[in-house]
């Protein structure tokens, strides 16, 4: 893996990391947070150390665990300033179809040092991203599913290419935009 394209901070790390390995194994997940913050306050341990839930219990409920977006579940996530790739340990749970919990996870890439492969790889190829700052986010150049970009500020993002689903553009300002050139449904804006 070549540093230069994933960041200094995020390719040591993900270099340390077997991608092909967390890609097959499904233990990872992608999540927001604010600089390491996460609901309710909770703070998360540094880039590249575990962090685990205090209140951890395995029921299938909002609470008792840490949250994000994986290959099992993706589609609601809590709002937050950054984007992060976290490698889990243990089980992963699904609550309401929508987003997983688990005990254990570490993240282990930030923005844009984060693969497209990992954004492909979500549940459905569906990616909801709605109202976040997108900043420094390389986008995949295919989505499977849908893509769901509402409130985002788009300047200097590049749409995929490709996406399977909807696109979800409302309270989006287009101007300077290229729309993808394969879209299975309409551009809701």
């Amino acid at each position: 893996m070549d540093r230069k394209q994933f960041g200094e901070q995020g390719g040591s790390l993900l270099a340390k990391t077997n991608i092909k390995r967390l890609l097959k194994s499904g233990n990872w997940m992608i999540r927001f947070d604010n600089d390491g913050e996460s609901y309710k306050s909770f703070k998360w341990q540094p880039i590249g150390e575990w962090t685990s839930a205090p209140d951890w219990h395995t029921g299938a409920t909002c609470d008792g665990g840490l949250f994000g977006q994986s290959p099992k579940a993706a589609g609601f996530c809590k709002p937050g300033s950054r984007i992060v790739l976290c490698e889990t340990k243990g089980e992963q749970i699904v609550v309401d179809n929508e987003k997983v919990k688990v005990q254990f996870a570490k993240i282990i890439a930030i923005g844009k040092d984060i693969p497209p492969i990992f954004f492909e790889k979500l549940v459905g190829g569906s990616l909801y991203l709605s109202g976040y700052d997108l900043k420094g986010i390389t986008l995949p150049q295919s989505i499977g599913g849908s893509l769901d970009l509402r409130g985002c500020d788009l300047k200097g993002i590049t749409l995929p290419q490709s996406i399977g689903g909807s696109l979800y553009l409302r309270g989006c300002d287009l101007k300077g935009i290229t729309l993808p050139h394969n879209l299975k449904n309409k551009v809701i804006r």
